[in-house]
């Protein structure tokens, strides 16, 4: 499918403010194992790192995520609807470009696309070891985890095991992201051709900045990052059944019935192989 695309729109600030208030209230995105159906070492993994971060700050300076609120992000599917439509939110801001968005096509392209399955690798990176790939520039042991804002993140990155016994790190989440354009949907992070994003993050939970130091924050991160480099690698597997598209208002995705959460596996196939998804645009107002 090739992207839908109006000129460019032109606006005035007037425009501006308008476009924001017809910016949809709610979001939608594309997620890996949000709820309770995540493989016992992912579980165990994420129960370790909240409880760590804990020991180190105390547990009335970091909210914790439930189990099942902690997901990795695939691609948001942020849409402004206009005229019956739903245009892509990050093409309309990165380019003022008009895509419009069909979601069941863009579900489908999920559910069957050669891209999946792929393995993520969480832990293990050694801050010694010289890696092949960089995060934001950085190397894989300093992404590992970070307090961004107040939240506490903690990242793994693609991973393939050869038949030689190597591992290679390929780009496999960048270039599922970047799939999605076939679909007019552009990821928040590939504003421009040459944007990489390959990490799979995922929020552990909240911490209380306003009670942190600066030197409290870099020891956490310090001691997080060890923890994460001495666990055992954590090696997950993403497959369509894997995924959920979650609708929300509070960017902490919580559990329902705050967020609308429907499994991809859950929607009817309809003709033609594709999913049934119902009176979808309702989503984005």
């Amino acid at each position: 499918m090739r992207r839908w695309v109006a000129a460019p729109f032109e606006g005035t600030k007037e425009d501006g403010r308008l476009e924001e208030q017809r910016m949809s209230k709610k979001i939608v995105t594309l997620v890996a194992y949000y709820g309770k159906s995540k493989p016992i070492l992912l579980q165990n993994l994420i129960l370790a790192l909240q409880k760590n971060i804990e020991q180190q700050i105390g547990s009335s300076k970091f909210e914790k995520y439930p189990l099942e609120q902690v997901h990795g992000t695939i691609i948001g599917l942020e849409g402004k609807p206009i005229d019956g439509v739903i245009l892509n939110t990050n093409y309309l801001q990165a380019s003022r470009i008009e895509c419009q968005i069909n979601l069941p096509d863009v579900l489908n392209w999920a559910l069957t696309t050669n891209l999946l399955p792929l393995m993520i690798r969480i832990g293990g990176y050694d801050p010694s070891q010289a890696y092949p790939f960089a995060s934001r520039n950085f190397h894989p042991y300093l992404r590992s985890f970070s307090i961004q804002g107040d939240i506490a993140v903690a990242m793994g990155w693609p991973v393939r095991k050869l038949s030689n016994g190597r591992t290679y790190y390929p780009m496999d989440i960048d270039d599922l992201r970047r799939s999605f354009n076939d679909y007019n949907v552009l990821h928040k992070y590939h504003k421009a051709e040459t944007d990489i994003d390959n990490d799979f993050f995922f929020v552990l939970g909240n911490v209380r900045r306003d009670q942190l130091t600066r030197t409290d924050t870099m020891r956490l991160q310090r001691v997080m990052r060890d923890v994460l480099y001495r666990y055992k690698p954590v090696d997950i597997v993403i497959k369509p059944i894997n995924l959920s598209l979650v609708v929300y208002t509070d960017p902490k995705l919580p559990p329902p019935p705050k967020s609308k959460v429907f499994p991809l596996s859950s929607f009817p196939i309809g003709p033609g192989g594709r999913p049934q998804i119902g009176k979808w645009k309702q989503w984005y107002k």
